[in-house]
């Protein structure tokens, strides 16, 4: 079963915050999927997860840090 999660039910799944959550749905690249129907805005979790896994780092931040900071 797939189902569909409202932002409350979302907030609560993810561990993100309300205000984490809404800036995702409505970011001009690599936006959260959603549906909005009669005003509510849902997600399904299969989506969801998926966009949590392509956020994945591979390398640590601190590496990524250093690699930003010498040009690479």
């Amino acid at each position: 079963m797939d189902p569909f999660l409202s932002l409350h039910q979302l907030t609560a799944y993810s561990g993100l915050s309300r205000s984490t959550v809404q800036r995702h749905l409505s970011a001009a690249r690599d936006a959260l999927p959603c549906y909005r129907v009669g005003g509510r805005v849902l997600v399904r979790q299969s989506e969801f997860d998926e966009w949590m896994q392509s956020k994945r780092q591979r390398e640590s931040v601190a590496g990524a840090k250093v690699r930003r900071a010498i040009g690479e």
